[in-house]
This record gives structure tokens, C-alpha cells and sequence, in this order.
């Protein structure tokens, strides 16, 4: 029996949590898991979904914390009910902490579960405010941030650990690889760590 989930995203271009939703996408057993994708509009993060042969459903998630977008909640719960209803979804996941409470609302009102996945920093304050404590199932992709959720008030037998993989080929050494080494004076016997990533202050690269 193939079972249905829609996952919840509202990204236009490729971030970093798009390029793990599409990681997992594409190693879906589809023979089990039917996906569907909520994008807002046109752009990169769509392209690729196509290309991947995931049913996109534009939908625009609002942001929960403005009350400014109270009519724009109104319509994006309208969407995805029609869309739950429709494409007999078994499961809301949602890509981010922002687009969980929209999908939790839905999910109670139609009686199926909820999960979101955790990928980066938050505040406990958010954690609150987003709801995460009402979810089936809250991801973390770290120990860390399992601990920091719980002691933010999720509770322990919802949090689970899944790590984002990597594409070892991708991500294998190389010629390119060597070149680099050699354009930056690095001995080939050097042990160098690089960091795939946006390199943004509050994810503490430094």
C-alpha cells in the first residue's frame, strides 16, 4: 500500500534545507511513499523538484508571527486541506519549525499525523510559539539540538535524531579537489577540513 505525505516547504530558490528534502526525495522508496512537495511559486527549488518527478502543489505558507498575515493563514489552510482531502495524505511533514503550525492545524482537523524537521538554531521562545510540542514526531539533526528542543519543552519520546547524509560521491576526492589544494599552498599530506554550507554568523562556523 503506498502511502502519502506532504511535505511542507516554502522556499522559491535552493537552500540548505532544500538540498536535504531533495537528498531524501531522492531515496524514497516510492513503491511505499508517495511525496508531494507545497512550493510558492516558480524558481530553482521548483525546477528541481520536477525534474525529480515530485508532484509540486504551489501553496504560500505564511509566516505565524505576524498578524499582519491572518488572511493569508486563512487561505494556505483552505490550500492544503483541499490538497489533504484530495491526494489522501497520511502524513504532514514540515521542512521547517515556521510551516509546522499551519500543518498541525491541519492535520488535527483531518486526523492524521504531524511531523517537522529541526535543522538549525532556535530560540526556546520560538519552540512556543511554533507549537513544535504538539508534533508526532520532531526531528533534530544533532544531539545538541534533541537536548536544547527537549529542554524547550518538547517532549523526549517525540524528538528523534536523524543526521543529514552526505553523497559520498559528490563529495569524494578528486582532481578538481587537487587543484584546489595546489591554488592554496596546501601540502597533498595536510589534513584540511571544508565546510559545504551558507556561511551565515548564527550558525557559529567560526
Amino acid at each position: 500500500m503506498v502511502r502519502t505525505i506532504l511535505f511542507l516547504n516554502d522556499a522559491v530558490e535552493v537552500g540548505g534545507g532544500e538540498m536535504n528534502l531533495l537528498a531524501f526525495l531522492a531515496s524514497l522508496n516510492r513503491s511505499l511513499w508517495r511525496p508531494i512537495v507545497t512550493c510558492p511559486g516558480e524558481g530553482s527549488f521548483l525546477n528541481k523538484l520536477c525534474e525529480a518527478g515530485v508532484l509540486v502543489k504551489k501553496v504560500k505558507l505564511p509566516d505565524w508571527r505576524k498578524l499582519k498575515d491572518i488572511p493569508c493563514r486563512l487561505k494556505a489552510l483552505q490550500d492544503l486541506y483541499c490538497i489533504v482531502k484530495e491526494e489522501k495524505v497520511d502524513l504532514i511533514h514540515a521542512n521547517s519549525p515556521p510551516w509546522f503550525p499551519v500543518g498541525y492545524w491541519i492535520g488535527r482537523l483531518c486526523g492524521i499525523p504531524t511531523a517537522v524537521s529541526v535543522q538549525g538554531p532556535l530560540k526556546a521562545q520560538r519552540v512556543r510559539q511554533y507549537s513544535l510540542h504538539r508534533a508526532g514526531l520532531v526531528i533534530a539533526i544533532s544531539e545538541t539540538l534533541k537536548d536544547f528542543l527537549i529542554n524547550a519543552g518538547v517532549p523526549p519520546d517525540c524528538t528523534q535524531v536523524v543526521y543529514n547524509g552526505v553523497d559520498t560521491e559528490a563529495f569524494s576526492p578528486n582532481q578538481q579537489m587537487t587543484d584546489v589544494r595546489r591554488s592554496l599552498e596546501i601540502s597533498e599530506n595536510d589534513f584540511v577540513i571544508g565546510c559545504v554550507a551558507n556561511l551565515a554568523p548564527y550558525k557559529g562556523q567560526d
